[in-house]
């Protein structure tokens, strides 16, 4: 408990000096003892009281303190140094707003304190309000405080407030100030390898294991760090590290980058349930939701998704929230990512009946507010990719929740009733692996038809590549890249003449590392385009350069496949076990291309030469792909018919107290 000298100046001034220095020297029942002696005297003298006050704060009685000093701030004259003791006290109430209150009124007296500015700071970062958090904390700091602390603060500020390159500058100021401070390497960590800063993120992974070589997660995440930098050295010595772990029960990875390392479910649902059960645990603090409907009310969906911009996702959902049933549905977008107020972001505000920016907001007041309204079913469009929010779901937003499209894996938790997925992600053996109710649909990912396409497709001389060589490419992020496919990739080459490989790498380290390991083949290095990232019109006109996609396992190309499809490209897949590693295959399925999926390494190689070797194959293939509109893949009104019986039966399911099930839609 932090204190403030007491001005001496009444009737018991030596008896108050005495018990100030017995309470200094941190001899509590020595100065209660004196203070209740002049107290005995006169119930009102405020010095006693005050000192009374902090005596208990220090024998941990801090409810008869918080009395004293809530009876001294009402009466005149109060000691305005006793507002701030008070709001520290409020703080261990998560009273946050009193807090600030309190804080203000301390500031009025004290308006350069570096201490005041620093607890309110906190203080609105704990009620979600990190705007005024950042404005207090960067107070501070201007007033002269100078710490790693602070500098951390403002880095997570910003970091909330996605402003990630002004975070990692407040990150680096903390660790420079201090090296040890393990939560701001992490945090480091975290931003930098958001933003493909890998030089500065290997840094921090390196230092956090310095520190801590057992630090939660951080092994495996410099893993998946490696793999986005396409370092294969000891690769595989390092993934069966981090399963020896995991057999172990050892947090050393998070599951989104498990679903990129391993095909088993066992081992993906493993770590799933080790990092929720800690990260984002059932919390019944508002407990029962209640939901009422009758046959002339409207289900109301609420979608929740940090993409709702420019994003794969917000391409993938545009038309299915424009085409939603409006007499029978009501429609509510939650963005809790960044807003750019553009493209699709504004087509989607414009679709959904209530479009609301959450992003600010703490998950519990999100779904204190989705209680208010009276959602019915909410669906969380996230799952754990960045920014997104299951702790919403995790205090109960709706009656029935559902996860779909943006995390290709379930999470096995009790408050996601139901994964939606179709026939092929889920087949019957492979059933028993998943934890939620299923909702089968005729075909999983919806699609956009009202989408533009560029009109005119890159051609192979753009890279350099002669118009009669037979272009094999991918263009997968970095981290669906390993030393297996990219052995098979190179098998396909030298089983086959006058092919080149287009791949799209990010990176001056990850190219130079794929480069080096592509000349180890003993191929010409002309066989191998690397290729940049580059905006979605270019991307999408890419696909004109090339014959065919070869794709990634075990984390296939999700919405890439669906592009590549679109632009006349065919795509080869292998399907494992895993949601990530079947979802090419569901794809492929719904555009009636099944003939695409393989399941071994020798299939994957053999039709992927084959289709370089043999034209009217390929030809073959490129007549059914210009068909796609009229295949399940493309049939987006279809999709949302199907899938708003599947709302209708989920929420009967609840009304009805029946017990859930799986639901199957024909």
């Amino acid at each position: 408990m932090r204190y403030f000298k007491i001005k001496v100046n009444n009737l018991y001034q030596e008896e108050i000096t005495l018990a100030q220095k017995e309470f200094l020297e941190k001899n509590f029942s020595k100065a209660l003892k004196i203070i209740k002696s002049i107290l005995d005297k006169n119930p009102k003298d405020k010095k006693a009281r005050e000192l009374l006050a902090y005596i208990y704060a220090n024998q941990n009685q801090n409810k008869r303190c918080l009395e004293i000093l809530r009876s001294l701030i009402k009466e005149p004259e109060c000691n305005p140094k006793i507002y701030y003791e008070y709001a520290m006290l409020l703080f261990e109430e998560e009273n946050y707003d009193e807090v600030i209150f309190y804080l203000k009124k301390a500031e009025y007296h004290y308006p350069n304190s570096t201490e005041i500015n620093a607890q309110m700071g906190l203080a609105y970062a704990n009620k979600g309000d990190y705007k005024n958090a950042l404005i207090s904390f960067q107070n501070a700091l201007a007033f002269g405080l100078d710490s790693s602390e602070l500098h951390f603060n403002i880095g997570q500020s910003y970091e909330r407030l996605m402003l990630y390159p002004l975070a990692i500058e407040s990150y680096i100021h903390a660790v420079n100030k201090n090296t040890e401070f393990l939560s701001a390497w992490i945090s480091l960590s975290l931003c930098a390898s958001y933003l493909n800063r890998y030089d500065l993120a290997k840094e921090a992974y390196k230092n956090i294991l310095r520190i801590n070589p057992s630090e939660p997660y951080v092994y495996g995440e410099y893993l998946h760090l490696l793999m986005q930098l396409c370092n294969w050295n000891n690769l595989e010595q390092e993934i069966n590290l981090v399963q020896k772990k995991i057999n172990e029960n050892i947090k050393v990875i998070t599951p989104f980058s498990t679903l990129s390392i391993f095909d088993s479910l066992d081992t993906i649902n493993k770590v799933t349930k080790l990092f929720l059960d800690e990260k984002y645990p059932e919390n019944k603090i508002l407990g029962e939701v209640n939901s009422s409907f009758n046959e002339n009310s409207k289900l109301k969906i609420a979608y929740f998704s940090a993409d709702f911009n420019n994003h794969a996702l917000a391409i993938l959902i545009s038309e299915l929230i424009e085409l939603h049933d409006k007499s029978s549905f009501e429609t509510y977008g939650f963005s809790v990512g960044h807003s750019d107020n553009l493209g699709y972001q504004s087509r989607l505000q414009k679709s959904f009946d209530h479009f609301f920016d959450g992003s600010q907001m703490l998950d519990i007041d999100i779904a204190r507010f989705c209680r208010a309204k009276g959602i019915h079913i909410a669906v969380d469009l996230g799952g754990l990719t960045h920014n997104s929010r299951l702790g919403i779901f995790s205090y109960r937003a709706a009656p029935v929740q559902i996860s779909y499209l943006g995390y290709l894996a379930g999470l096995g938790v009790s408050y996601i009733d139901y994964l939606i997925a179709d026939n092929y992600l889920i087949p019957n053996h492979l059933r028993p692996m998943y934890h939620e109710k299923i909702i089968y649909l005729p075909s999983y990912q919806v699609n956009d038809r009202k989408r533009l396409l560029p009109r005119s497709l890159s051609i192979k001389s753009d890279y350099g590549i002669d118009e009669n060589q037979f272009v094999y490419c991918c263009f997968n992020n970095n981290y669906k890249l390993n030393p297996i496919m990219f052995n098979l990739w190179i098998e396909i080459l030298k089983k086959t003449d006058n092919t080149v490989l287009m791949i799209c790498i990010s990176g001056a380290e990850s190219k130079e590392n794929v480069f080096d390991y592509f000349l180890k083949s003993n191929l010409s290095h002309s066989r191998l385009k690397i290729v940049d990232r580059v905006g979605l019109s270019e991307y999408l006109s890419r696909f004109g350069a090339a014959d065919l996609f070869l794709d990634t396992y075990p984390y296939n190309a999700g919405t890439t496949a669906s592009d590549c499809l679109q632009m006349g490209l065919p795509i080869v897949t292998k399907s494992g076990r895993s949601f990530s590693s079947r979802i090419a295959g569901s794809i492929l399925h719904a555009a009636g291309l099944s003939e695409l999926i393989t399941y071994s390494d020798v299939e994957y190689v053999e039709l992927a030469v084959r289709i370089a070797k043999e034209p009217n194959y390929l030809k073959g293939i490129k007549a059914k792909i210009a068909g796609l509109e009229n295949t399940l893949l493309m049939n987006t009104p279809l999709f949302i018919e199907k899938l708003e019986l599947a709302f209708k039966a989920a929420y009967n399911n609840y009304s009805f107290d029946k017990k859930l099930s799986d639901i199957k839609i024909h």
